[in-house]
C-alpha cells in the first residue's frame, strides 16, 4: 500500500512539474509583452496555442495579453473589443480562484494603466492589498512577485494617484 501511495505522489509531483517550463514562459512573456509592444501580438497567439480549458492561469494571462494587445490596436472598435474580451477572460478567472494575488496582480497592472473613460479601475485597492500581503507572506519569490515589487517602487506616485480617485 505504502508503494502504490508513494508512485501516485510521485506521478503527481512530475504532471505538476511538467507544466512548470509553460507557466514560466507565461509568466516571463507577460512582463516582456508589457514592456514591449511589439511583443504582444505574438505573446497573446502563443497563450492562444497554450490555452487550455479550464486552466484559470492560461485564461488570466490570456486576458491580460488581449488588453495589452488592444493599446497596440489602431481602429477604436479593434481596441475596444480586445479590451473588453481580455477584461472578461481576467475577470472569470478572478471569479473562479478569487483569493489568487497573481491574477490580482494582472488586473491592477491592466487597471492602473486602462484609459479612466473606460472605468475599469474599481478593484485597484483590493487587488493591491491582496498582492502585498501574498508577497510578505511567501515563503519563495515568483517571477511575478519580483517584477511588482519593482513595478511598485518605480510607480509609487501613479498608484498612490489612482489608488485615490478610484
Amino acid at each position: 500500500m505504502k508503494l502504490i501511495i508513494t508512485i501516485l505522489f510521485v506521478l503527481s509531483s512530475l504532471v505538476s512539474w511538467s507544466h512548470y517550463p509553460e507557466i514560466v514562459k507565461v509568466r516571463s512573456g507577460f512582463i516582456e509583452a508589457v514592456q514591449h509592444k511589439e511583443w504582444r501580438e505574438t505573446y497573446m497567439f502563443m497563450l492562444e496555442d497554450l490555452n487550455h480549458s479550464g486552466n484559470a492561469h492560461s485564461q488570466a494571462y490570456l486576458g491580460a495579453a488581449k488588453t495589452l494587445v488592444a493599446e497596440t490596436e489602431m481602429l477604436p472598435w479593434t481596441k475596444y473589443s480586445y479590451f473588453k474580451d481580455g477584461t472578461r477572460l481576467l475577470e472569470e478567472a478572478i471569479a473562479a480562484v478569487p483569493k489568487n494575488a497573481e491574477f490580482r496582480y494582472l488586473r491592477f497592472i491592466i487597471q492602473l494603466n486602462a484609459p479612466s473613460f473606460l472605468e475599469y479601475n474599481a478593484d485597484l485597492k483590493s487587488d493591491l492589498s491582496i498582492i502585498q500581503l501574498a508577497i510578505k507572506n511567501s515563503k519563495q519569490q515568483e517571477v511575478w512577485m519580483s517584477y511588482f515589487s519593482k513595478f511598485e517602487l518605480e510607480h509609487k506616485e501613479k498608484i498612490n494617484s489612482a489608488i485615490q480617485t478610484s
